[in-house]
């Protein structure tokens, strides 16, 4: 019966198989696409319902966070990134705006011809999943102007709001982690190849 470490490796070392490409460079990146610009079509209809927050928020110039505090750990905090992750590079400008979306069409077309030429499945996954992020967010810079960001974990003490967008990067920059570290660990064990 095989281990746990036994099947994790074999997924790592697995080959993507003939044929998949269109699953990780089409269906996983447009699944991703439409739940991270569903859910943030919908928190924006419930802020607009809610509290008469215009829907085009995040084309305004310093558009203000609205909280809606929910029972549990997670609150929504809708606002409008106008930089990069984390709050850097804030403030609003139209060369700003234009520049980051610019720069995050590159890199989507870079991460689809990494993808392309990848062979393993962990390593395709993860960057179907950046890819997706990128994309949901870029979306967003060009629709709003902004990235619309609006999970708030700030009651424990994560002070950073991000969108489904974000959660999908992370778990592919997690992805691409697990893969060169798991994989080289792999490679280490092989003998070299002439």
């Amino acid at each position: 019966m095989a281990t746990k470490d036994t099947k994790w490796r074999r997924f790592i070392e697995a080959p993507r198989k003939a044929g998949q490409l269109w699953i990780y460079l089409g269906l996983i990146p447009a699944l991703g696409i439409a739940i991270d610009q569903f859910l943030k079509w919908k928190v924006l209809d419930f802020f607009n319902k809610t509290y008469g927050v215009p829907v085009d928020l995040c084309a305004r110039p310093n558009a203000p966070h609205t909280l809606h505090e929910l029972p549990g750990l997670m609150d929504l905090n809708l606002s409008c990134n106008y930089g990069i992750s984390w709050g850097m590079l804030g403030g609003a400008n139209e060369f700003k705006r234009w520049g980051l979306a610019a720069f995050a069409i590159i890199v989507s077309i870079l991460l689809a011809w990494l993808l392309v030429k990848t062979k393993d499945r962990l390593s395709s996954l993860s960057f179907a999943l950046i890819l997706a992020g990128s994309i949901g967010n870029v979306i967003d810079r060009v629709r709003y102007g902004a990235v619309v960001d609006f999970i708030d974990f700030s009651s424990l003490k994560f002070n950073f709001i991000f969108n489904p967008a974000d959660v999908f990067i992370t778990m592919g920059v997690i992805g691409m982690l697990a893969a060169v570290l798991l994989g080289a660990d792999t490679q280490a064990g092989k003998p070299a190849q002439k």
